[in-house]
């Protein structure tokens, strides 16, 4: 239990500090109402729902930061994360470019 609220406040404090959005200020990404992964919390699928046209790669990183999956997006827009441990995690969405348009948090449940 403690190790789970210890890793919210530490993920938390990232986010809004910016220190997980590669530099670019909180403004720089993109509203929630444009692009929507759920569910939250999931067990083994994450979607992507956005009608952003861009958009080429979903990138799912641990709360220390390191990536463990990566996902071309597709038109299908399922993506498996069954074989992440439960927790915390930060889904990165980037454009063609390889810049950050997104950042959501989400959580894996047991």
């Amino acid at each position: 239990m403690m190790k789970t609220l210890l890793t919210a406040i530490l993920l938390s404090t990232a986010l809004s500090s910016g220190l997980l959005a590669q530099g670019l200020p909180s403004d720089a990404v993109a509203p929630s109402t444009e692009i929507v992964i759920y569910p939250n919390p999931f067990m083994e699928y994450i979607s992507l729902d956005t009608q952003l046209d861009n958009l080429e790669r979903i990138r799912v990183v641990n709360v220390i930061g390191s990536e463990v999956a990566s996902f071309r997006i597709t038109a299908e827009g399922k993506y498996d994360l069954s074989h992440l441990d439960h927790g915390y995690y930060l889904v990165q969405i980037l454009d063609a470019d390889k810049k950050l348009v997104a950042t959501r948090r989400l959580r894996k449940s047991q």
